[in-house]
């Protein structure tokens, strides 16, 4: 209480035998919580609009992202949110207090939090067994509720169509549209200026919402589930195997993020060609320029290359969700240690070979499961089942189309954004065109509007990002500071570190711990240890052993790419990185989920 009244803060709690531990932290935070339940916590407290304890989950957990969000990538987020979200530290937690009690919440809750992370889903589940909290919970809407039968109608109409005529074309239809429609976007905002152009862009936000939540795009991911859950039901009656779907998840049709780890592959084995890039690259580093790579032998060539490979997966980043963050096109250099490695440890045209022996090998496998299901189940069943297959085969990769056309768009907001902002720069208005990031979207149209800046309150906030930017947000917390314990409550080796398998296979190998893209520098046989991975990473995949994140679940970014490349994989492994060291001779176990440091 001494420490909240000399700080000003708004709550504070410190354990006393802590205190020496985290006393160096007090300055960066407004409101901070330390709580002990088998480690430390320190993170603020998220708020409670009517004092009522109400239960967060982190939306950073369940977007594979849990870096901060600075508050321009803050405006955006809420505005393609279904969700009720509040900003703590720097991240987004969703209010789920009154999902607990309705049957559609309930059932939101069983579904998607057990898929997309499973600690979250056990501490939920640890939550509603407490039936006295439940049963104070007041009377509300949940934050699943604004998701009803008027969005799913049509995508489940969508996806029974999409499933009856399990043709390829339809895919080809929505990624030409989608991209029409982006082409659309960006020449609109190219004519604009000034407020013209955040008008223009808050315009777009409803369209942007029809992108990512498209019947078509939805309405493929849909039905692909429903096909996954008869190949498993027909697989378990055939083989006893409770995850076949698994086994056929190898080189997919369009992935849009697995062809971005091919492309740039094609772009490695080109420079192989031309000694000097090579050199240049390596001594380049993240001085790189286009400039610099034309002034050597080859180097027209491959610019080329690059910049057909930036026009089309140029607007990815790693924690892309934040329009903040920075893009590939933005800065190329963060691709050189991929295409260096790629280079150096792996023979021409691997990528290539290894997704064509996957096709081989899964049709192989297909035609083996076909032949057992004509003999055991007959000929009906079989034949389902084969359409179930193909159908899975051709639309498994449109889940990434979704996320993918998502994050074009935020790209060409982003670049008019920044011409914006280097204009203001001009004008004296801003002193750095980076400095809009640290305004919400309204601030920023307030600053256009007037000519006139609140440097101290980009200051403040900078400085309290970059506190922020320490910290390490939980997955569920209660707006009291309560943080349930939650763990996998399963039997694994002594001294092995506890996930969730979600590809198969056992490996050994040297863990490499990489917190960002640029410093991904992988030999064959290494396997990535992250905090968490998104479609900016794929390209690393292609030299991995295997995979270890902090987070994820089933039918996130890292599972679903490594079972398409037949990696083992385990996620939701906490505090990997700080408890495997790099250099580590590790051992994954994708089957049973745990990770064991050799």
């Amino acid at each position: 209480e001494q420490l909240a009244d000399h700080f000003g803060f708004e709550f504070c709690t410190v354990m006393g035998s802590f205190l020496t531990h985290v006393f160096h932290y007090i300055h960066l935070l407004p409101i901070f919580l330390v709580s002990f339940l088998g480690s430390i916590i320190l993170f603020p407290i998220p708020s409670s609009p009517d004092g009522f304890k109400r239960l967060f989950v982190s939306a950073g957990h369940m977007q594979m992202m849990t870096d901060v969000i600075l508050p321009l990538g803050m405006s955006f987020m809420h505005k393609v949110s279904l969700f009720r979200m509040v900003e703590c530290g720097g991240r987004l937690f969703i209010d789920i207090t009154h999902d607990m009690k309705t049957v559609y919440g309930k059932k939101m809750i069983h579904q998607k939090m057990a898929a997309m992370d499973p600690l979250i889903h056990r501490a939920i589940e640890q939550v509603m067994a407490d039936k006295e909290y439940l049963a104070s919970i007041p009377k509300g809407a949940g934050s699943f509720s604004s998701f009803g039968l008027s969005h799913w109608i049509p995508m489940l109409r969508q996806g029974i169509r999409l499933y009856r005529r399990n043709n390829p074309e339809d895919i080809d239809q929505y990624v030409e549209r989608m991209e029409a429609s982006v082409r659309e976007l960006r020449q609109t905002l190219e004519r604009l200026s000034g407020s013209e152009v955040l008008d223009a862009i808050e315009q777009d936000q409803s369209r942007l919402m029809d992108v990512i939540y498209d019947s078509t795009g939805f309405g493929a991911v849909l039905a692909t589930q429903y096909a996954i859950g008869q190949i498993d039901r027909l697989g378990k009656q055939l083989t006893g195997e409770s995850n076949l779907s698994n086994r056929l998840s190898k080189s997919v049709e369009h992935n849009v993020s697995s062809e971005m780890g091919l492309a740039l592959s094609e772009v490695s084995d080109l420079i192989r060609d031309y000694p000097e890039v090579q050199s240049y690259l390596e001594e380049s580093g993240a001085e790189f320029t286009f400039f610099g790579l034309k002034g050597v032998p080859g180097g027209e060539v491959v610019a080329q290359a690059l910049e057909d490979f930036l026009q089309r997966y140029g607007m990815r980043a790693t924690g892309e969700i934040d329009i903040t963050k920075t893009r590939f096109r933005e800065n190329p250099a963060e691709l050189i240690p991929t295409i260096l490695s790629n280079i150096r440890s792996l023979p021409v045209g691997h990528a290539q070979a290894t997704f064509q022996q996957g096709v081989s090998e899964t049709q192989k496998i297909i035609e083996d499961i076909l032949y057992q299901a004509k003999q055991k189940l007959g000929r009906k069943k079989a034949k389902k089942l084969e359409k179930n297959i193909t159908f899975f085969r051709h639309y498994l990769g449109t889940r990434e189309y979704p996320k993918y056309f998502w994050i074009c768009r935020y790209d060409v907001y982003k670049q008019a954004l920044m011409r914006e902002a280097k204009e203001l720069v001009k004008q004296g208005v801003l002193d750095q065109a980076e400095d809009i990031y640290y305004l919400t979207f309204e601030e920023l149209r307030h600053m256009m509007a007037t000519q006139q800046r609140n440097q101290s309150l980009i200051e403040e906030r900078k400085a309290a990002y970059s506190g922020y930017a320490h910290l390490t947000p939980p997955r569920v917390i209660f707006s009291d500071g309560e943080v349930p314990e939650i763990d996998y409550a399963r039997q694994i080796p002594t001294g092995a570190l506890a996930g969730l398998g979600v590809s198969s296979g056992m490996v050994e190998g040297r863990a490499r711990v990489i917190k960002s893209i640029e410093d991904a520098v992988i030999a064959p046989g290494d396997i990535l240890v992250t905090s968490f991975t998104d479609p900016s990473w794929t390209p690393v995949f292609v030299s991995l052993a295997g995979l270890v994140t902090e987070i994820g679940g089933m039918m996130t970014h890292g599972a679903v790419i490594t079972r398409e490349y037949g990696l083992p994989a385990v996620v939701g492994v906490v505090g990997a990185t700080q408890r495997i060291k790099d250099g580590d001779l590790i051992r994954i176990n994708g089957d049973e989920g745990y990770v064991e440091i050799l």
